[in-house]
């Protein structure tokens, strides 16, 4: 038994060594076509990625090109509606907020109407991005009781 116990790891280890050795051995010639071809690939894909760098930096300047003439035309905007970029930001918190809670039915509807009509009579309720939510605001809260 314990000679079992010793012949047995050795037997495994054996199996295993020529399994390895089973395979396949490529010629030096082989090997090292199989290096020239896994090197030119490796090159190719170097300048692939040294191309998507470029094409990466390229991106990151027009983004900040158009974050820039997005920043201008929001300044004429909130210039021609005489509001500063204050007035937004606090418009904005008041407007979600309330947007939410019409929404989710916080509150009575009094309040809300109220609190609607008090947003409504704000300039900055003209932008764009107010325009659709407002929409949906006031078709929710007509809809508040049903």
């Amino acid at each position: 038994m314990r000679l079992y116990k010793i012949i047995f790891p050795f037997f495994i280890l054996f199996l295993f060594c020529s399994s390895l050795t089973a395979q396949e051995e490529m010629t030096e010639e082989e090997w090292q076509k199989k290096i020239d071809s896994l090197t030119l690939v490796r090159f190719k894909l170097l300048e692939k990625i040294v191309g998507l760098d470029k094409m990466s930096d390229s991106i990151r300047i027009e983004n900040k090109k158009l974050d820039s003439i997005l920043g201008e035309k929001k300044a004429e905007m909130y210039k021609i509606l005489d509001v500063s970029f204050y007035q937004v930001s606090e418009y904005k918190k008041k407007f979600w907020d309330l947007y939410n809670r019409i929404e989710n039915r916080i509150g009575d509807y009094g309040s809300l109407s109220d609190e609607l009509e008090t947003i409504s009579k704000s300039r900055i309720r003209l932008l764009y991005e107010f325009r659709k939510p407002f929409e949906m605001m006031k078709e929710n809260l007509e809809n508040f009781d049903k």
